[in-house]
């Protein structure tokens, strides 16, 4: 395979690998394309749109539970890609009753997370990728690990899920081990919102120091590992599509944003409560580009119109 050819294709795995908490979505071919999802969200033969939306999800040690969600929203209009990150204690309801998003993915798989995440921003899912607890450490290792400031001391333990985090603050180089480590703390003034927010830099930390040629020569070794882990629809016929959304993959054209709500105990529960108002403005002016001008009503009173 010449240089070209391999810096497409690592440039497409990268892009992924940013987004979900940090496996790799894609690898070039169909690891699970079984669905029950309408094939008119599901295939990019399908696909008509500006935007071309991914649910990227990592499960917890158990493999049951998304111990992280994101929805990366490409927009090929604008030339950007727009990152919604949804904490999984987000409070929602599943078979006439209340759960935490992350258990959707446990209840029902990929089918009914996609529907979850889809009633709640109201936008079609055109592909989505899990990646179980042991890809992550694995593929940032074959990377090389990743440099990041640590902000604070991070001491926690739960063997239950088989976590250890042990870190300093201070800047440091992040291997596998100690990148999971760093994602997965969640022990901020702010709980599980801190832990949306260290993701996300980490994202783009990751953006900025490995899309480039020096991955090209760990190709293979990358694309062995993500077999290991990923279970995705994207296909070897999605990957002309994707590639030139490629462009988009910088830290300078990527927006990362939070679900807008707040934490809050229901039962002794703690739930992080989505606020519908500021979620549906954010996906309008954000993710949809739909912007808001003024007409006027019989009455002669300015009203809020919308237009693309």
């Amino acid at each position: 395979m010449n240089v070209k050819k391999y810096m497409k294709i690592i440039s497409l795995a990268l892009a992924f690998c940013l987004v979900l908490w940090c496996g790799f979505a894609v690898a070039g071919y169909v690891i699970n394309r079984e669905t029950d999802t309408s094939d008119e969200e599901l295939g990019l033969s399908k696909l008509k749109g500006k935007r071309v939306n991914v649910l990227l999800m990592a499960t917890d040690e158990g493999g049951q539970r998304t111990d992280t969600m994101m929805l990366a929203s490409f927009d090929r209009e604008r030339e950007q890609l727009n990152i919604l990150s949804i904490p999984r204690d987000t409070k929602v309801t599943i078979n006439n009753s209340a759960q935490k998003i992350n258990a959707a993915y446990a209840i029902g798989k990929h089918e009914l997370a996609i529907k979850t995440v889809r009633d709640m921003v109201g936008m079609p899912i055109h592909y989505y990728a899990v990646v179980n607890p042991d890809g992550f450490s694995a593929i940032i290792d074959v990377l090389g690990g990743v440099d990041i400031d640590v902000p604070q001391r991070m001491k926690y333990s739960d063997p239950a899920q088989n976590l250890y985090i042990d870190l300093y603050p201070g800047m440091q180089h992040l291997d596998g081990d100690k990148a999971e480590q760093f994602c997965r703390f969640r022990s901020y003034p702010e709980g599980d919102i801190g832990r949306v927010k260290a993701q996300q830099m980490f994202i783009k930390a990751l953006i900025e120091q490995k899309l480039n040629l020096d991955l090209i020569f760990k190709a293979k070794d990358i694309f062995a590992e993500v077999e290991k882990y990923l279970t995705t629809n994207i296909s070897l016929a999605d990957i002309g599509t994707f590639i030139p959304l490629m462009k988009l993959v910088s830290a300078e054209k990527t927006n990362t944003y939070q679900l807008p709500g707040e934490p809050r105990y229901i039962n002794n529960i703690s739930y992080y409560i989505c606020d519908r108002e500021e979620t549906d403005k954010l996906i309008n002016e954000v993710f949809l580009n739909i912007v808001p001008e003024e007409s006027t009503n019989p009455s002669g009173n300015p009203v809020p119109t919308a237009k693309k």
